[in-house]
């Protein structure tokens, strides 16, 4: 199946990877096949194949965290919402859904929802950069940057070439009323050739400064 997605004979290799998961109809086979599906664009068919997955299959936990962060990065922020809570019904402290409905709460604008369940992810896991970076971000979306600067500062020490780290510190710093080093963090991310997600943000905020 793989093989001929490479050759370029899409049809036939989506064919091989519908069959092969009638066939077996197992969470790996869902995913290759919903992969495949996204590869061709065919977003639709791709979550109706996996919510189809999940009626079979609903205490599969790990593949409707797939579907609800496949929702997230797609922008679906009630259909990711309703997944993610789901799981957080029978797993409360797990801090990577706890995370991702963070950002699902930032997309549906419900922003308290999100400094909620980000600051229960980063009390459980305070190391973990991508759960500290959420949390941070979202303090300073509540004008609170004296709180996410340090947390950012002592992640950053950790992963020193996070570029989103640090266009996050820079509009906190900023926000802070330290321009000068704001404005440091910012041209040193705009050096790298990192084509992280904010890049454009990132060189528009340097502009203002």
């Amino acid at each position: 199946g793989e093989a001929k997605l490479h050759e370029g004979k899409k049809k036939e290799a989506i064919s091989f990877f519908e069959k092969a998961y009638q066939l077996a109809k197992n969470a790996d086979y869902a995913k290759a096949y919903y992969l495949v599906l996204k590869e061709n664009q065919l977003m639709r068919e791709g979550f109706l194949l996996l919510e189809a997955y999940l009626k079979q299959n609903p205490n599969d936990i790990e593949m409707k965290r797939f579907l609800a962060t496949a929702y997230l990065i797609h922008q679906e922020p009630n259909k990711a919402k309703k997944h993610f809570s789901e799981i957080l019904k029978v797993a409360q402290n797990d801090v990577i859904s706890l995370n991702n409905l963070a950002h699902v709460y930032l997309q549906s604008k419900e922003p308290d929802k999100a400094y909620e369940v980000a600051k229960k992810a980063y009390e459980h896991m305070p190391e973990n950069p991508l759960i500290a970076d959420t949390y941070a971000w979202i303090l300073i979306l509540r004008k609170e940057p004296d709180k996410a600067v340090p947390i950012l500062a002592k992640v950053l020490k950790q992963t020193p070439d996070s570029s989103a780290l640090r266009y996050h510190m820079a509009v906190g710093l900023y926000e802070m009323g330290q321009e000068n080093q704001a404005k440091s963090e910012l041209e040193l991310v705009l050096r790298d050739d990192d084509n992280f997600p904010d890049k454009a943000q990132a060189h528009e905020f340097l502009q203002t400064i």
